[in-house]
């Protein structure tokens, strides 16, 4: 059947993987008059072309990366440069089965120094975004690239734990609590926290079969000294889910 008379097929191309009528026209054969008439006898809504995905995508070495990385850990369609979701703004990498974004945030093009003189994003861009996207029931998670550079196995367990992909799955009532001393806290947080160890004078983790699964740490309140104590860190051992993890060490 060819693919000009298959609506699942147009609407599947179109609709759900956001691309441009003259890129499917291109693929199939066709011209992108024709096509469009096709999808209005089909009752399929031809989008805005500023909606759909760009023909010719323009991905960092990095962000290729990041697109390669999700890819190996799950089955899902990953749409690169949405710009459909949020009305023309770009959202980088998109799972729509699983409503969450990407967004790969390059140091130089995303920086914001305005007494330097330099404004590439406004100072509330990524918030912006973040609260655009989730309007329209999509998460937002931003990579920024010195993260994934020099931190780059993070980020991948934080990638994997937004997706819902963990190695290893335990439940808090099986650890037993342990007051940290430094060396063991900085070690644990530098290897499993995106900001590493921290200057905090109170650390506690849970303990599974012996080995240090999770980690909280409190400091004197910074910035709020109607309080006490602040939390500073919470991590939990690389692509390990501790299920009621947080909720017993805050307690304790």
């Amino acid at each position: 059947k060819h693919y000009i008379d298959d609506p699942k097929f147009l609407y599947d191309e179109h609709v759900i993987k956001g691309k441009q009528l003259r890129l499917i026209a291109d693929e199939i054969g066709t011209s992108k008059a024709i096509l469009s008439t096709r999808l209005k006898s089909f009752g399929i809504h031809a989008n805005q072309t500023n909606s759909c995905a760009r023909i010719k995508t323009s991905m960092s070495n990095e962000c290729r990366e990041v697109y390669e990385y999700i890819n190996s850990i799950t089955s899902d369609f990953v749409r690169i440069n949405d710009r459909k979701t949020l009305n023309g703004k770009e959202i980088d990498l998109l799972i729509p089965s699983k409503n969450i974004g990407f967004e790969y945030n390059g140091i130089y093009s995303h920086i914001h120094m305005h007494k330097a003189g330099i404004i590439n994003k406004s100072k509330s861009y990524h918030l912006d975004k973040t609260v655009n996207a989730a309007e329209n029931g999509i998460k937002l998670f931003h990579i920024f690239s010195d993260d994934w550079i020099l931190n780059k196995d993070v980020v991948k367990s934080m990638i994997a734990a937004k997706l819902g992909i963990f190695e290893n799955t335990i439940y808090a009532r099986n650890c037993s609590i342990v007051e940290l001393s430094t060396s063991p806290k900085v070690q644990f947080l530098n290897h499993n926290h995106l900001q590493g160890k921290d200057r905090s004078c109170i650390a506690y983790g849970l303990l599974f079969n012996n080995s240090l699964v999770a980690c909280m740490t409190f400091c004197k309140s910074r910035y709020n000294k109607n309080y006490t104590w602040e939390l500073s860190r919470f991590a939990v051992m690389q692509h390990t889910k501790v299920i009621g993890g947080f909720s017993k060490l805050l307690s304790h």
